[in-house]
């Protein structure tokens, strides 16, 4: 596994994945993961698949986008639908996950729908990872400097605080 993705760290974003990522997942054999986002890139798609290949694994990925031509494989089901069609995608997936990977829509209340009703769908031990919270790459003079995205991702960071910290005796938070 490791060969496989140490080819893709050249790309900022892949070496983010990895380097947050893979240290907490590597040990997880057979893992069922829920990703909620897929895009253009893929990137997120591309590293959980290629985990889910080398340890007879499941990925299932939800988009408003139709992507489900982007990979070929058995240990991929892509899922065409909002996040929050709960009635859609409850006819598809499993009911417990080792992963669960947010990264959709990145405002605080959808945030926290999402958190609240697919949470307990984790297996004890399970991730629970939500991507785009720092709002530091969006400050002024930063090379992202756009004041929606800092506002946005700053209110969702604190919306995740205010749920870890009602439920702080539940799951930990990184």
């Amino acid at each position: 596994m490791e060969e496989a993705i140490l080819k893709k760290i050249p790309d900022r974003h892949f070496r983010k994945l990895y380097n947050m990522i893979y240290k907490e997942i590597v040990l997880i054999k057979n893992p069922i993961i829920l990703e909620f986002g897929v895009s253009q890139k893929a990137m997120s798609t591309d590293f959980f698949l290629d985990y889910c290949k080398l340890n007879n694994g499941m990925l299932y990925s939800v988009d408003v986008n139709d992507y489900s031509k982007k990979f070929i494989s058995t240990n991929w089901k892509f899922i065409h639908s909002r996040d929050d069609n709960f009635y859609k995608i409850e006819k598809i997936i499993p009911e417990r996950f080792n992963i669960i990977y947010l990264d959709t829509l990145h405002k605080a209340d959808h945030i926290e729908k999402i958190f609240y009703y697919y949470y307990p769908k984790l297996i004890e031990g399970g991730f629970f990872l939500i991507d785009d919270t720092s709002w530091l790459p969006y400050v002024k003079k930063s090379d992202k400097d756009h004041f929606y995205m800092e506002r946005n991702n700053e209110e969702s960071f604190n919306r995740i605080l205010e749920i870890f910290y009602m439920n702080r005796d539940n799951f930990d938070l990184e």
